[in-house]
C-alpha cells in the first residue's frame, strides 16, 4: 500500500466524522472498495493501526497523555469501532481532563468512553470510567484511574481492582500541606473541599472570638497525623 493510498484512505474516513457522529465498519469497507484497495493494503491498514495503538500505550505507560492521544486518534481513524483503542484513548482525555481541569477534554471523555460501551457492552473498567466521569470534571478520583493506567481490565482481573482495600495514607495528589486531609477525604470517600471548609471554619469562628482550646487541638491533631500517616505509596504498575 502506498502512502498515497493511506493517506486518501483517511482523508475519506475524516470527511465522513465531519459529517457524522461515529463511522460504521460497513462505512470504511465501502471507502476501501471505492479506492480500490487490495487484501495487502488493507493489511497495511492494519499494520499502521497496530502500531499506533502500540506507540499510544507507551505513552501512556509514562503518562505523556497528549502524545498518546495523537498516536491513538490516528488508529481510531483507521478503526473507528475497536473497543479496545476507545476505551484508552477515553481514558488518556480523561487524564486530561483531570490533571488541566480542560472542558473540551472532559467532553471528549464522554463521547470516546460511550463508543467504546456500545462497540463492547461488557467491559466493567468503561462502565467504572464513565461513572467517573458522569460525578462531574472536578470530582474525577485520579486515584481511582491510577489503579490501572492502561483501562484494559478484563472482566476476570476488575473486581479485584475495585475492591483493593484502602489505606490510611496522606494523599500525594491531593494535597495543600502534607496532604493529611486529602488522604483522610481518599479513605472516607468524601471531597476534600468539603472536609477542609468543615474544619476551617469553626476552627476561625473558635478563634475569632477567643477560644482558642479547639484549634489549638485541631493545629496538634493535624500535626500528629502528618507525622503518623505514611505516604501514599507511589504508582507503580506491574506491567
Amino acid at each position: 500500500m502506498s502512502d498515497d493510498n493511506l493517506k486518501a484512505y483517511i482523508e475519506q474516513a475524516l470527511k465522513i466524522r465531519e459529517t457524522q457522529e461515529s463511522v460504521s465498519d460497513i462505512e470504511m469497507q465501502k471507502i476501501a472498495l471505492e479506492l480500490g484497495l487490495s487484501s495487502s493494503d488493507l493489511a497495511k491498514v492494519e499494520s499502521t493501526f497496530n502500531d499506533s495503538l502500540v506507540r499510544g500505550k507507551g505513552f501512556m505507560k509514562f503518562k505523556d497523555w497528549h502524545s498518546a492521544v495523537n498516536e491513538l486518534e490516528y488508529a481510531v481513524i483507521l478503526k473507528p469501532n475497536n473497543a479496545e483503542v476507545l476505551q484508552a484513548l477515553s481514558l488518556c482525555y480523561t487524564y486530561l481532563a483531570a490533571l488541566e481541569k480542560d472542558k473540551q477534554s472532559y467532553e471528549k471523555a464522554k463521547q470516546t468512553v460511550q463508543k467504546a460501551l456500545l462497540v463492547d457492552a461488557t467491559h466493567e473498567y468503561s462502565f467504572m470510567l464513565a461513572s467517573e466521569l458522569n460525578k462531574g470534571l472536578k470530582n474525577i478520583n485520579i486515584k481511582q484511574l491510577d489503579k490501572n493506567p492502561f483501562g484494559m481490565v478484563s472482566n476476570k482481573s476488575f473486581s479485584h481492582i475495585v475492591n483493593l482495600p484502602k489505606t490510611f495514607t496522606k494523599s500525594r495528589t491531593d494535597k495543600k500541606v502534607f496532604g493529611v486531609l486529602g488522604g483522610i477525604s481518599n479513605f472516607f470517600g468524601i471531597n476534600s473541599l468539603i472536609l477542609r471548609v468543615g474544619i476551617a471554619v469553626p476552627t476561625l469562628f473558635h478563634l475569632i472570638n477567643g477560644y482558642e482550646e479547639f484549634p489549638t487541638a485541631v493545629c496538634i491533631g493535624y500535626i500528629l497525623l502528618a507525622i503518623l500517616m505514611k505516604k501514599e505509596p507511589e504508582n507503580t504498575d506491574n506491567q
